[in-house]
């Protein structure tokens, strides 16, 4: 137990630290140098405090959380996307709404986490598991070899020609590469290589890493590279609490390097990738869809309900507000699952998507995933802060991995961890 408080600690510690060099990075290095783009700068005492307290509040209710998957869920959500909107909403005319929105998120998912779930886990053969996994991984893959073959710039994997790789997928791709990419990239891969870590096929393991190589290399997305990264970095640490630590270590050290690549080599790629792109863009971009759809909601008329509802642009909602804000009507500005029930519903819609992630949660929490495929569960909060919700469901793949988790967690659960 003394341990297990250590972490907790040592984590809110962490978190503190993060949100004050998040704050510094904002007025030192966003605001000045990528001012271009919107980010704005005024100070106010008292939404100052308004923020940190709301932050504070965050925070000690993530710690009373006796979960130890409901906390890591909530202190990822409260890193990657809670506390950038706190800190934008400090020094930009933003909604009080939006950060209220986001201390909700955190008070539904801790509470509805304790109501009642049953869940029954199916078990499989382990020779079926075996067989499955891998059928399925080669059957969606094959579209890939098909559209795209061998013929890879391996320039991708030092970062360079990204955007050159991904314009030339981009007019390859058809439905079935677009949903079996984050199919494969975010779960069916993921899941391999777990599988195979736990029972000790390495076949399993250098199959997952290679297919996932290969479906960076064709269509350059940086979070599948990254992804990759996070599955292997987490799973470094044993526990949940460590695995957050883990988490904050990395964040602060990559924010770092990037105040310092700045400084002292006049070098903005770094605090660009990761401080602007990761933390202060998608909080960015909640604000314009608030601002855009703040009086016209579209009813989900550009999406499932388009047959019974007009939709009233001549572009998706990301190229609307790419045409309007960044005067670039091929920019796809997604956003992330608060603006995007804003967007469609207005404050209603915020409401209906908190408690669906929520219950979606509650759901793995009664499933008792694995700790080793928390990872996973962490590449899709990380599409929640950019992507509409039922693109995650479905395109993404939550769904898909909610139904592999029915049938082989029951088994994986069972399964002492070994990673020291």
């Amino acid at each position: 137990m003394t341990k297990v408080l250590s972490y907790k600690t040592k984590n809110s510690l962490l978190m503190i630290f993060l949100f004050f060099t998040l704050m510094y990075g904002y007025k030192n290095f966003v605001y000045p140098i990528f001012g271009y783009s919107g980010f704005e700068y005024s100070e106010s005492v008292f939404k100052f405090f308004e923020s940190l307290i709301v932050f504070l509040v965050t925070l000690i209710l993530t710690n009373r959380n006796n979960s130890k998957f409901i906390y890591a869920v909530n202190m990822t959500i409260l890193l990657f996307m809670t506390i950038p909107n706190y800190i934008l909403y400090m020094y930009m005319e933003i909604p009080r709404m939006v950060i209220y929105s986001y201390l909700l998120l955190h008070i539904v998912i801790i509470y509805s986490s304790k109501l009642p779930i049953h869940f029954k886990s199916y078990s499989l053969k382990k020779s079926q598991e075996n067989i499955i996994l891998l059928v399925l991984s080669f059957l969606l893959l094959i579209p890939f070899f098909i559209t795209y073959g061998f013929n890879l710039n391996l320039n991708v994997l030092l970062l360079k020609d990204i955007y050159e790789v991904r314009a030339i997928s981009s007019k390859s791709s058809n439905i079935f590469t677009g949903y079996f990419y984050s199919w494969l990239s975010h779960v069916v891969l993921p899941f391999l290589m777990v599988y195979g870590y736990v029972y000790k096929k390495k076949i399993f393991i250098i199959i997952g890493i290679i297919a996932t190589l290969y479906l960076f290399l064709i269509a350059a997305h940086k979070s599948v590279f990254f992804g990759l990264l996070a599955l292997l970095y987490l799973n470094l640490f044993d526990g949940y609490y460590k695995k957050i630590y883990g988490l904050l270590l990395a964040a602060i050290v990559v924010i770092l390097f990037g105040f310092i690549a700045n400084m002292l080599y006049d070098n903005i790629m770094p605090s660009s990738m990761f401080l602007r792109r990761v933390f202060f863009l998608p909080a960015l971009l909640n604000q314009y869809y608030f601002d855009f759809f703040a009086d016209n909601h579209l009813y989900l008329s550009h999406s499932i309900f388009k047959y019974f509802v007009d939709y009233p642009y001549p572009h998706l909602p990301s190229h609307m507000i790419g045409l309007k804000y960044f005067n670039n009507v091929d920019m796809g500005a997604n956003n992330g699952i608060i603006s995007d029930g804003f967007m469609n519903f207005g404050y209603v819609g915020i409401i209906v998507n908190i408690a669906i992630i929520a219950f979606i949660i509650s759901l793995l929490k009664a499933i008792r995933i694995n700790e080793l495929l928390f990872p996973i569960v962490f590449l899709f909060i990380f599409s929640l802060n950019s992507s509409a919700l039922l693109t995650v469901l479905l395109t993404h793949g939550l769904l898909l991995f909610l139904i592999l988790s029915i049938f082989y967690n029951k088994r994986l659960i069972s399964v002492k961890r070994t990673i020291k």
